[in-house]
């Protein structure tokens, strides 16, 4: 049922928790690839907020915008 809008969750004790077992069937050598896809998705959205920051400064009327 819900209360006030929010699911309840205390009827979901037989659900499995997700990635609950991730690192324990992970190796090492994939374990090092996931942080390295990690840390490379990491750069990329620091492109995108940068991007979407000087855009968004552009767009503004205030052309005395800084980053």
């Amino acid at each position: 049922g819900c209360l006030d809008g929010q699911p309840n969750m205390d009827d979901n004790d037989s659900l499995p928790l997700p990635f609950e077992d991730f690192y324990v069937t992970m190796g090492e050598s994939s374990l090092r690839e996931s942080f390295r896809l990690l840390a490379c998705f990491k750069k990329d959205m620091h492109k995108v907020e940068t991007y979407l920051r000087v855009a968004n400064c552009r767009r503004s009327l205030d052309s005395n915008c800084t980053l």
